[in-house]
């Protein structure tokens, strides 16, 4: 579970074109969590 700063950073991060492998690496996560992280909240 990533904290509201690491969160933010994440999806600025993913917005800007970042690989989502490397930003799951990077954070420690599974690229799925990256997509949860990312995917709008309806």
């Amino acid at each position: 579970m990533l904290n509201a700063e690491q969160a933010a950073a994440l999806i600025r991060r993913a917005a800007a074109g970042e690989a989502k492998a490397a930003l799951a690496r990077e954070f420690g996560v599974s690229r799925q969590t990256i997509y949860q992280y990312i995917r709008p909240n309806p």
